[in-house]
């Protein structure tokens, strides 16, 4: 009966322990920012689907290429910046021409991260984009 108990004792020791214990950080853990965003057409104010939006920043993961969906949007996680302050580029392109409801000029923004944690619940990006007249997105000779 005295082993059993003290066998029984041994296990659930164990077993505590294993509970309390907090898991090993193994570098892997990477923190991340959330990017949201949506573009429409300045004139009419309709989401314009299909544009492609390169992200790059400061980061190993960089860059990153998304697309905006039928409603405009695009989302993406993206690692966190290795240095802060840390600036994120944004690069907006019409890739498709006039399949998406027209031509539109590209678009560029920079936003700032001053320092780890001050990007957790961005608000949604809101670009507008002009169209582009049929000279400034056809290839230019040289």
């Amino acid at each position: 009966m005295k082993a059993r108990t003290f066998i029984l004792m041994g296990i659930l020791s164990l077993m505590l322990a294993s509970c309390s214990k907090e898991a090993a950080y193994d570098g892997s853990y990477h923190d991340e920012i959330r990017l949201e965003g949506l573009v429409i057409d300045a004139e009419s104010e309709a989401p314009v689907n299909h544009m492609e939006i390169l992200i790059e920043w400061e980061s190993v993961e960089s860059p990153v290429v998304v697309y905006t969906s039928d409603k405009g949007r695009f989302s993406t996680m993206l690692a966190a910046p290795d240095n802060y302050p840390a600036v994120i580029s944004l690069t907006i392109s019409d890739i498709d021409g006039e399949e998406n409801g027209g031509l539109f000029e590209g678009l560029s923004d920079k936003i700032t991260i001053l320092e780890e944690g001050d990007y957790r619940e961005p608000s949604i990006l809101t670009y507008r984009l002009s169209r582009a007249t049929a000279s400034e997105s056809s290839p230019q000779s040289l």
